[in-house]
Formats: C-alpha cells, structure tokens, sequence
C-alpha cells in the first residue's frame, strides 16, 4: 500500500513537471494537485504514527464540529423565536383590521347573494349593478387594506 501511494505521487510528481513546461498557466492546478499531495502524505505519516493520534484528531474534530453545531442550533433557534414573535405580534396588531375585512367580505356576498334568487334577467343584473356599487367602498378597502398588511 505504502509502495502503490509513493508510485502514485512519484507519477504525479513527473506528470506536474511535465505540464509546468508547457506555455499554459498551469499554476492554480498545481497548487492544488500540491495542496492534495501533501493532504496525501500528511495522512500516510498520521497513520503510521500510530491510532493514538488518528483518535485524538478525531476527538478534535468532533468536538470541533459539536462547537459548531451548537452555534448555529443556537442562533437558528434565536431566529425562529424571532420571527415566530414578530408572526404572532402581526396577527395580534392586525386583529381589528382583520375583522374589518371580514365584514367587508360578508357584507358583499350577502349583497351578490341576494341577487340569486332572481329570475327575470333584467332584474337580476339590475341587482348586482347596485351591489356592486354600493360594496365599492368595501371592495377598495380589502385591496387596500389587504396589499398594505400583507407587505
């Protein structure tokens, strides 16, 4: 294995050589392909030192990782609690407009609903004419109402 890993670099080694000769800028993929070589070595000279440090550099890594974790669960709870509260006192501020909307809305299908019982065709559309002029108050004010909340 030791044998495979030392061939492998020894081959990258000669192929980065080769590639750097060229006219290309080839310098970023070889610092790279530099960087993961070392990573490569790094690993193998970690391993042979002995499970002591592979384990501590895992308890590392974890505790690492917890620390972070926490950090973020943290503030992601502070973010939903904040935007759960602002939710809730959106709700609790617009209560009285809501009704207000509420109202508006019934009024106009009572009106409209009235207008179905009608059966002479004149009559009928005479009838939503009125309702719909006399709930124009109403209809402007759900617009309105509505957009300026909801933005």
């Amino acid at each position: 294995m030791t044998a495979k890993s030392i061939l492998y670099l020894l081959l990258a080694t000669i192929v980065s050589s080769a590639l750097a000769q060229s006219p290309v800028d080839w310098q970023p993929l070889l610092d790279q392909q530099n960087l993961v070589l070392r990573q490569v070595v790094q690993a193998l000279q970690l391993t042979r030192s002995g499970a002591g440090d592979t384990d501590a550099c895992f308890d590392w890594y974890l505790d690492n990782q917890t620390a972070i974790n926490e950090v973020y669960y943290s503030e992601y709870n502070l973010c939903v609690g904040a935007a759960t509260a602002a939710k809730k006192l959106l709700s609790e501020q617009s209560a009285l407009e809501r009704q207000d909307l509420l109202d508006d809305g019934q009024s106009l299908c009572s009106a409209l609903s009235a207008c179905q019982s009608i059966t002479d065709g004149l009559q009928f559309f005479q009838c939503y004419n009125q309702a719909s002029y006399d709930n124009s108050p109403n209809l402007f004010n759900i617009t309105v109402t509505s957009e300026r909340i909801a933005d």
